[in-house]
Order: C-alpha cells, then sequence, then structure tokens
C-alpha cells in the first residue's frame, strides 16, 4: 500500500485551518487517552558520560562547521544555556577559550568542571561580562527554554565584539508539534493546542507520571521571533538563516483544524519547528 504523499498531508492541513472556525478551542478529555495510546510517551535520551561526551562533541562540531570561512581571529567563545558543559569541554580541548553558563549551575558535570572551559552559574539575561567579551557567542536549544530571550539577546549582542559571530540553533518552538517538550511524560503531538493544560497535568498525575514543566519553555511564536530579529537587524548582518519545518503529523491539524485556529493565525506557526542563524554584530 502506497504511503500518503507528505505534500498533499500538508496541503490538505492548510486547506482545513484556512476554512476553521474558532469552536470548539479544545478537544474533550476522552480523546485524552486515546491519543495518549496512539502516542505512548518516549524514552529520555541517555544521560551517562558517555553519551553526554558524544552529544558535546556533535554540537561543537557543528558550531565549528557553521561558522568555517568566518572564524578568522575567533578566539573567546561563550555558551548561552550550557547544561552540562560538555560542548565548552570540547572547544577547550581543540584550544579555544570557552566560557558556558547556565541558570542551574547543578547541570554541570565533574569532568567538565575540571576542564579548562569556565563554567558560570549565570541568568542570560544580566550577564556579569564587560561589554565586547567575547568573539562568538552560541546557544543550542536553549533559547527557547529562556524566560527572556528579548533581555538574552540584549545582552548577547553587548557582550560580542564587533565583527564577532552569534550563532542560535533552537527549537521545537512551542506552537510545532513538540513545542511543549517532555515527550517522556506525555508525547501526543501539539498537545498544547489540542487539550488545556490543567487536563493534561491531571492526566500524567493519574498515570503516576512526573507534571509537565510547561514554565520550562517560553511558550514564544515564530512571529515574536522574527519580529526579535527585525528589531536588531541593524546591529546584526545575517550570514545564514534557515527556518525549519516539519510536516509530521499535519493529519493531526487537518482532523482538529478549530484547535489550531483558534490559537494561532497562520499555518506556518504550526509546521516551522526550528530556527538556525548565524549572525555577525556590526
Amino acid at each position: 500500500m502506497t504511503s500518503p504523499d507528505p505534500h498533499d498531508l500538508a496541503q490538505a492541513a492548510m486547506r482545513a485551518f484556512a476554512e476553521a472556525g474558532q469552536s470548539p478551542q479544545w478537544l474533550d478529555a476522552n480523546l485524552l487517552d486515546e491519543l495518549d495510546r496512539l502516542y505512548p510517551p518516549e524514552p529520555g535520551a541517555r544521560k551517562d558520560e558517555e553519551s553526554r561526551s558524544n552529544a558535546g562533541r556533535e554540537k561543537a562540531e557543528r558550531l565549528l562547521s557553521a561558522i568555517k570561512g568566518n572564524d578568522a581571529g575567533l578566539h573567546d567563545f561563550l555558551e548561552l544555556g550550557c547544561g552540562d558543559g560538555t560542548v565548552c569541554q570540547t572547544l577547550a580541548l581543540e584550544g579555544r577559550r570557552a566560557t558556558g553558563i547556565d541558570i542551574d549551575g547543578d547541570t554541570f558535570i565533574h569532568r567538565t568542571r575540571a576542564s579548562s572551559a569556565s563554567l558560570v552559574k549565570m541568568d542570560v539575561a544580566a550577564l556579569e561580562f564587560r561589554d565586547a567579551s567575547f568573539d562568538c557567542i552560541f546557544c543550542f536549544s536553549s533559547f527557547e527554554h529562556f524566560a527572556d530571550p528579548a533581555s538574552a539577546l540584549a545582552e548577547a549582542i553587548r557582550v560580542l565584539r564587533p565583527g564577532g559571530l552569534l550563532y542560535l540553533s533552537l527549537g521545537p518552538i512551542y506552537n510545532s508539534p513538540r513545542g511543549l517538550h517532555s515527550r517522556q511524560k506525555l508525547a501526543i503531538p501539539y498537545r498544547q493546542h489540542l487539550f488545556p493544560m490543567d487536563l493534561l497535568q491531571r492526566f500524567v498525575r493519574s498515570r503516576n507520571r512526573n507534571r509537565i514543566e510547561d514554565e520550562d519553555v517560553n511558550k514564544w511564536s515564530l512571529a515574536q521571533y522574527r519580529r526579535l530579529w527585525h528589531l536588531h537587524a541593524s546591529r546584526l548582518v545575517k550570514l545564514d538563516y534557515r527556518e525549519i519545518a516539519t510536516y509530521k503529523h499535519v493529519d493531526l491539524i487537518e482532523k482538529y483544524a478549530t484547535c489550531f485556529r483558534s490559537k494561532v493565525d497562520s499555518f506556518e506557526e504550526l509546521v516551522v519547528a526550528v530556527i538556525v542563524a548565524l549572525l555577525r554584530k556590526q
């Protein structure tokens, strides 16, 4: 049997979204159990030391590949939301001066603390560095968690040297299928649009799963991020900018179109999941 064409699925979902009304805004509670069986919780990522190291190396390689050709004279690196610090450790082992900050200093693992990378507990919205302190600032999958992305970006620009690079890889964005994160507790795509949060929390409690920490994502829309880049367009030149869409699970948009139409203004908001940007400070 031939699988449905992804393009046809996307077109059907787009038409359903465009023609949908505003009600009902939420699905009935009885559908939550049905969809949970269809999309069961996913296992968490491995967090042993080897897995952490491999993930850190992979991200460091992505960064260095992204800035290749624009990296002359870049020595001082700063990671925003560095997590366990393994990316900074990898950069330090390659001879870079690497600093990582995270609001949760408890995430730094012992081995990265012992490396030449500098790991500091700090708020991205109030960086404790002098102006123009770094040649390259980067962030992997943390920007969508920052409570105040506008202040975080303003601070990054402040401590970045003129001519320096800012690399951001952020997502999944809130309105996209996995935008609520926490797939180990509830993995239904677009669940943040299909069911009210209090119902989701009651459901995971009834299944003896930990609560969904929805406050850990900032709930920014694609439109808000676009406005933020535009606000700083005179200071940041785009060397590379990509909005990466996913059309997986658009069948849910087609089937329950009013739930989505009552919450977002454009179909694009629902499918753009990741933003990757390489920017140079003027």
